[in-house]
């Protein structure tokens, strides 16, 4: 809140009423005079700030310079995460969807790795990939630089050169996951996709999870493949944009990913870096 500049014959002092101290007054000297910057002992607290919101004029003005700052990505963030309150405990990150199915190289087939870690990528750092050609066939350039696209160690040096801390782990659980989720983190996972739920199978797969439906116990997925059928093994469609934000539900997707048990899940941990 402005504070009310009262000044005396030899001194001036800053005088206003904190939030937290009812019906008390503060004053400090201010030794600049009136013109000086008004410094805060500590840094506003925004939940306090939206409590104590009247639609003041230097109120309006402050919030609007705040969402001036936000770049769209960031104000995306927190639409989501705002609105996903309508639904108690619902994560639906709005991660940018890329599908492996369309690329202009020859790499499509077997690009999952690199198109979750660029959808990923291209979330946490905008911009990151704006160079010619579809984004995830530019990271995939990038990941030829270190090796294979189904190289773990050739992801992991390509996320870092993007500015991300990105470490392979095997002993991913669910709740790590959602631990990832909470923070406003996508997760890439590596799973088996081919035969039953109950004795899965197959070269393994990656895909993305952005989000978390607690009601359903279902991940929020972007599968750059397509929508996979998962009780049965394979795939319900390749369809260019058919894996967009699926719900695999945790019953018949964990099992897949957890292969050797509970806590055994491949994933990729990430984080910014800066």
């Amino acid at each position: 809140m402005p504070a009310e500049i009262q000044t005396t014959s030899r001194r001036e002092f800053i005088c206003w009423r904190p939030w937290r101290t009812k019906g008390s007054e503060r004053c400090i000297r201010n030794p600049s005079g009136p013109s000086a910057p008004r410094a805060l002992s500590e840094p506003i607290q925004l939940l306090s700030a939206v409590r104590h919101f009247q639609e003041l004029p230097h109120q309006c003005e402050a919030w609007v310079l705040l969402q001036d700052s936000l770049t769209p990505e960031q104000l995306e963030r927190f639409a989501a995460r705002y609105r996903g309150g309508l639904t108690p405990g619902l994560i639906q990150l709005p991660v940018p969807y890329l599908s492996q199915n369309d690329s202009a190289t020859d790499q499509g087939r077997r690009m999952c790795f690199s198109s979750s870690c660029a959808m990923a990528a291209a979330f946490l750092k905008p911009g990151c990939l704006a160079g010619q050609g579809q984004v995830d066939d530019q990271y995939l350039r990038l990941v030829q630089r270190y090796g294979d696209s189904t190289d773990a160690s050739a992801q992991i040096a390509a996320l870092g050169s993007l500015g991300l801390r990105a470490r392979f782990r095997q002993d991913g659980a669910i709740e790590d996951l959602l631990h990832q989720l909470r923070r406003g983190l996508p997760c890439p996972v590596g799973w088996l996709h081919r035969g039953p739920v109950s004795a899965p199978r197959g070269g393994g797969h990656w895909s993305v999870v952005v989000g978390w439906d607690p009601a359903s116990r279902q991940l929020l997925m972007h599968d750059p493949n397509g929508e996979a059928a998962l009780a049965e093994g394979g795939y319900v469609s390749t369809a260019i944009g058919s894996g967009q934000a699926l719900r695999y539900s945790e019953r018949n997707w964990s099992p897949r990913w957890q292969v050797e048990g509970p806590g055994s899940g491949w994933w990729i941990q990430l984080s910014p870096a800066n």
